[in-house]
C-alpha cells in the first residue's frame, strides 16, 4: 500500500499509473485504499472474485469495450460479467483464446488496457 502512495507521489497528475502485483497483493486494504483518478490496479489472481464490472471499471471503459468487442455502436443497458469483460482486454491485447492458449497473460491484458483507454478517450472526443 505504500507503494501506491510513493508512485502516486512520484508522477504528475496528468499521468495514468497502472501498478500490477501478483495475487499475494489482493488484499482488500489494497483496493479499499483512496487512490487518485488516473490510478488502476491490476491484480492477476487464481480465484475467482465476486468483483462486478462497475466495482472495476468505469460506465465509458466497459460500454466501449462492449462495442469494440461487439463491433457495435450502441452498448447494453447492463455490464457484461467481469470475467468476460478481462478476456475481452486480454483480446485487445493479442490473446487468441484457443483451446490450448491457456490463461491470459499480464503482458495482453496490459497491451489490451491501453487499447481500450486510447478507444475510451477516443470516443469521448467523438462523443458517441
Amino acid at each position: 500500500m505504500e507503494t501506491t502512495q510513493a508512485i502516486e507521489a512520484a508522477l504528475p497528475p496528468s499521468l495514468e499509473a497502472v501498478i500490477i502485483a501478483d495475487q499475494e497483493a489482493d488484499v482488500y486494504d489494497l483496493f479499499a485504499q483512496p487512490r487518485r483518478e488516473r490510478t488502476q490496479l491490476l491484480i492477476r489472481a487464481a480465484q475467482n472474485r465476486c468483483l462486478l464490472v462497475e466495482e472495476a471499471l468505469m460506465v465509458t471503459e466497459w460500454q466501449t469495450l462492449y462495442c469494440l468487442h461487439h463491433k457495435s455502436f450502441e452498448p447494453p443497458d447492463s455490464p457484461p460479467p467481469l470475467r468476460e469483460a478481462v478476456r475481452w482486454i486480454a483480446q485487445l491485447g493479442g490473446f487468441l483464446g484457443r483451446k490450448g492458449d491457456g490463461e491470459l497473460g499480464v503482458k495482453t491484458v496490459w497491451i489490451g488496457w491501453g487499447r481500450l483507454q486510447q478507444s475510451v478517450h477516443t470516443r469521448e472526443i467523438l462523443r458517441i
